[in-house]
């Protein structure tokens, strides 16, 4: 649309200066008056022409919300951006550019997205012209397809595309969703290997966090005593979100008992100050048999609902302390009258609204939290304050979300001015400049 704006705006302007040669050639003829009125009628049918043409082309958001032609795409970091049903479906196949998913990741292939064309448009990817396959065969050879995405942690250098075959345009794409912190080969092999990166690090080529708070309405500034009153004000007034729960427990649902963030030893040293209950199959290093609880995977709906009738706080404890590293554990808790406490490496004021969460970080020892968990369990007003945030942020953390990291790669493939790119050190990439680290736990 851009373009054709571009194209109209030239031609109007061509046929002004058309028309202003063709009256100043016969200006001599022509009465003087008759020539000033010519001209002045002249601009006036063209200044009508150029602005019913921009009119057409240019349509605004407003107009466009209940346009058949047009959706909205309010996915990951977009916001109302408008991308016509109809783009690029005149290009032909050949046209596409082909990505290849080379191994599993987590038992399948589909990467998140799955196969094929019709998620782009699913996704309302602005580009469109990709197709992704998980056969290898679908190509004359592996070296015509244009990216190959592998899964960091699945690489079997006896079963990886062959160095004969790759072409200087094709792009290797590194792919991994779990942290730095988990090594599960020598990662200098990776040294001068891929092209770009898919993960959760925000310097990522293509970032796919587990989610995003986004923004949809202003508020004061961070700080301000305006925006404190908001805050103070719907706590007051929105008291019933704390359900009648009158102490301050806090739960944590967790399969994976041992850690590299040693989050383990924090939940027992909070469990002296005050109730944690941990479900799962970690429970019994946490409570006696009769005390253990469970809730499954395929229960998780059933059990985020529960925490709003039985405790206050959840314990959203990454198991790695890495840079931009927050999980589900934090976005799924969002959705519900309960209050995140986190522990993780992640600047979490980058991440989520003030005042939405209990950051450990912000703490000395484990009594120090327990204390304040306490404090605003306390004071239904304080507690309720929590949630202001919901009148001005939404979270994103859908399945449309995560794929749009996919509608960057496809326009990045389209593009013709890309330039060249391949990771010489990914060791210094992916560990060192990771930021992750084990915390002393201090009580």
């Amino acid at each position: 649309m851009i373009a054709t704006n571009i194209k109209s705006l030239h031609r109007a302007k061509s046929s002004l200066h058309r028309a202003k040669s063709v009256i100043f050639r016969h200006f001599k003829v022509l009465p003087y008056k008759k020539v000033v009125l010519a001209v002045i009628c002249i601009y006036f049918a063209l200044f009508l022409l150029l602005k019913s043409r921009t009119e057409l082309n240019s349509i605004t958001d407003e107009e466009q919300v209940g346009d058949p032609n047009f959706d909205i795409n309010n996915y990951g970091e977009n916001l109302n951006l408008m991308v016509n049903k109809t783009r690029y479906k005149d290009v032909p196949k050949t046209k596409w550019k082909n990505i290849l998913f080379w191994n599993d990741a987590y038992g399948v292939r589909t990467y998140d997205v799955g196969f094929g064309n019709g998620h782009f448009y699913n996704n309302m990817c602005p580009d469109t012209r990709c197709y992704t396959t998980a056969n290898r065969s679908y190509l004359p050879s592996v070296g015509d397809f244009d990216a190959i995405v592998i899964h960091q942690r699945g690489i079997d250098w006896a079963d990886m595309p062959k160095k004969s075959q790759r072409r200087p345009e094709q792009k290797y794409v590194h792919w991994v969703v779990e942290s730095a912190q988990y090594l599960y080969m020598d990662i200098h092999q990776l040294d001068n290997y891929f092209n770009w990166t898919m993960t959760y690090k925000k310097n990522s080529d293509f970032y796919i966090p587990y989610g995003r708070v986004r923004q949809k309405k202003q508020h004061p500034p961070l700080g301000s005593p305006e925006l404190a009153k908001i805050i103070e004000d719907f706590g007051k007034n929105n008291m019933h979100l704390a359900h009648n729960r009158t102490s301050a427990k806090a739960a944590w649902f967790v399969s994976h008992c041992a850690t590299q963030a040693r989050r383990e030893k924090l939940v027992k040293e909070l469990q002296k100050h005050m109730t944690v209950q941990v479900y799962g199959k970690c429970a019994v290093s946490f409570h006696k048999k009769g005390d253990r609880k469970v809730c499954t995977r395929q229960e998780e709906n059933e059990c985020y609902h529960m925490l709003e009738t039985k405790y206050k706080f959840y314990l959203s404890f990454e198991n790695s302390i890495c840079s931009d590293y927050v999980t589900e554990k934090f976005f799924n808790i969002l959705k519900y009258d309960v209050i995140p406490v986190t522990f993780n490496g992640a600047d979490m004021a980058s991440v989520a609204p003030p005042h939405s969460y209990i950051n450990t970080m912000d703490f000395d020892s484990p009594g120090d939290l327990a204390k304040q968990m306490e404090h605003i369990a306390s004071d239904d007003a304080l507690y309720a304050s929590y949630f202001w945030w919901r009148d001005y942020y939404e979270i994103r953390n859908s399945a449309e979300d995560r794929a749009q990291a996919y509608c960057d790669l496809c326009a990045r493939l389209n593009n013709p001015d890309e330039p060249q790119k391949v990771y010489k050190n990914m060791h210094q990439w992916w560990v060192e400049d990771s930021g992750c680290k084990k915390i002393q736990n201090q009580d």
